[in-house]
């Protein structure tokens, strides 16, 4: 018996999303009037307390401003902008890693550290996630995160919450148990365990679970209706392709006792995802990957205000789930900051594993029992 592609819907989502005053605009160049224009040449020999026209171009648009003494007297949309802009290649935030003897062969999933640089010398980094991974995994973000002057980390909780050593206490909510279930069978880490949420960098910059759910009644959603959106999704994907059964299925023998080859799937479904905005739904895309990286923008700007006149480069980190880190790349790129340089970073160790797969499979088994339990 195979399992067909809705079963990997919850998994992908646990793992690949999560659970979970403004800044001014960078200024736009302004140019004077073309050469050959005599108005445009008179108006630059007036004295220096004279209006002055200019042309400008901003945000694919056309702008005739009158300027004087440094500041916009009068701005005017023209048209649309002259010089068409390179349309963002986006970047990939979580692959596969290949064995270099035999490239057939995965031998690890990886995420993807992307940074960005402004005119002004400030970095963001953009460190997509999974939120189950290797422990190491995550020590070495740990050690990452030291570096930053600023720290933004996702985590849909009140406002000042506190994750102790250890992390929090979980929950006996049928999401919070499959969490566990599948850190335990997948023989994972939740990040939630290992990452250090009390660094004096870190900053929350996520939804609350109150402001969650009033996204949510903005668009009418419920969390029924959000999941039936991800399972008519996965439906439509499923009965698109071609060969249903291209993307090979898994026994439930082997679902039950080989979690290698389940984790191994896993990676092949991240490696293939495309647009993660749209992969579980249209309701579920915008509110929880569209939304909160809305609420994140707006701190990362306020931040980025008030932090303006210290000394020195500022270098910010962004801490998000990979799921994240598309929409957050354009949004950075409408805020004048252009990619630099990446850096990947194992997160699932896929080499072949010995594991005590049975003893693992019976605790999980009871854990989905008190799930069950939690629906009823």
């Amino acid at each position: 018996m195979k399992v067909n592609g809705l079963w990997w819907v919850a998994l992908l989502i646990v793992v690949f999303v999560g659970r979970t005053a403004h800044a001014d605009p960078p200024e736009a160049k302004a140019s004077p009037l073309p050469s050959g224009d005599l108005k445009a040449e008179e108006e630059a020999r007036k004295p220096a307390d004279s209006p002055k026209l200019f042309i400008v171009e901003k945000d694919g648009k056309r702008y005739a401003q009158i300027r004087q003494g440094g500041k916009v007297i009068e701005s005017k949309e023209i048209g649309p902008a002259t010089s068409k802009a390179q349309p963002l290649k986006s970047s990939k935030f979580i692959r596969v890693r290949r064995s270099a003897k035999d490239t057939k062969k995965i031998v690890a999933l990886q995420t993807n550290s992307v940074r960005y640089k402004n005119d002004s010398g400030i970095t963001i980094d953009l460190i997509g996630a999974v939120h189950v991974g290797d422990r190491n995994y995550y020590e070495g973000l740990n050690r990452q995160f030291e570096k930053y002057d600023t720290l933004f980390y996702e985590l849909v909780a009140p406002k000042g919450t506190k994750i102790p050593e250890g992390g929090l206490k979980r929950s006996e909510g049928p999401l919070a148990i499959l969490q566990q279930t599948m850190t335990l069978f997948l023989g994972l880490s939740h990040q939630l365990d290992v990452i250090n949420y009390n660094a004096k960098n870190f900053v929350h910059a996520d939804l609350s679970p109150k402001m969650l759910k009033a996204e949510m009644a903005k668009s009418g959603d419920t969390a029924m209706t959000m999941f039936l959106d991800v399972m008519a999704t996965a439906m439509r994907n499923q009965n698109l392709k071609a060969n249903p059964a291209a993307g090979g299925g898994l026994s439930l023998e082997t679902l039950a006792l080989d979690p290698h080859s389940v984790k191994l799937l896993m990676a092949k479904h991240f490696d293939q995802m495309e647009d993660p905005t749209t992969a579980f739904g249209g309701a579920f895309g915008n509110l929880v990957i569209s939304a909160r990286n809305k609420h994140a923008i707006e701190i990362i700007k306020q931040h980025l205000k008030t932090d303006g006149d210290k000394k020195g480069k500022l270098a910010y980190g962004v801490f998000y789930g990979a799921g994240h880190m598309p929409d957050f790349e354009k949004q950075l790129a409408g805020m004048g900051f252009k990619k630099a340089e990446e850096s990947w970073r194992d997160a699932w160790d896929l080499q072949n594993e010995t594991r005590d797969s049975v003893g693992d499979l019976l605790k999980a088994l009871k854990l989905l029992e008190q799930a069950a339990q939690g629906l009823q």
